[in-house]
């Protein structure tokens, strides 16, 4: 199964592990340009031998080490293992310390785990590729890191606030009012509006 850009028997979700020269260019993420490029700085140091190939017993283990990172969350383990989640529903009412939902405990989890998914992936491949730009770490994202979990966070909200009635009227998630929100983290450029909505968008425009 691929999950954001995990790809199973890929190191990195671009190298294959059965045969190292086999390399694929691509990132599935709500920031496909940056993960591209990232991935790209990583090929790049592999192939101009900047960086020695780990054997494919290390991949694994770093593939391995990656996914138990997030099993040790035992609220995101529980969107992960069918086996986990039946032994938290069955023993809830013993559990130390859970409030007093476990659907809303679930609920905060998956939001948790969806918000966060795609910039702890990011932070490992900007690491392994020594990518020139700090998005601080798993645990303390630096600024650059922050704003990129706060796009992630607003792009999401245009999705899912949308209503029927905005449906009725032509408005898509494109259709934002706070544009002058997203700023890039390099030049401070703001994002421009668009002069219509985005179906009635023309190419002159």
């Amino acid at each position: 199964q691929v999950l954001g850009s995990i790809y199973p028997r890929l190191f990195c979700g671009c190298i294959s592990i059965a045969n190292p020269r086999m390399m694929f260019l691509t990132y599935e993420s709500e920031w496909t340009l940056l993960g591209i490029d990232v991935t790209s700085w990583l090929l790049m140091r592999f192939v101009t031998g900047s960086r020695d190939l780990p054997s494919a017993e290390e991949m694994l283990k770093q593939e391995e080490e990656a996914v138990l990172d997030v099993l040790n969350n035992p609220a995101l383990r529980c969107l992960m293992d069918a086996n986990y989640i039946e032994a938290i529903e069955d023993n809830w009412d013993e559990l130390p310390g859970v409030p007093d939902s476990k659907h809303e405990w679930l609920d905060e989890a998956e939001m948790y785990h969806e918000a966060t998914m795609d910039i702890r992936i990011a932070i490992r491949y900007i690491r392994e590729a020594q990518y020139p730009v700090d998005f601080g770490s798993i645990d303390e994202l630096s600024d650059i890191g922050c704003a990129y979990l706060g796009f992630d966070r607003m792009t999401r909200d245009h999705r899912s606030q949308l209503t029927e009635a905005d449906a009725e009227h032509g408005k898509t998630y494109r259709d934002y009012s706070d544009g002058s929100d997203f700023v890039s983290v390099f030049t401070g450029t703001k994002a421009v509006p668009l002069k219509r909505k985005w179906l009635g968008v023309e190419a002159n425009d």
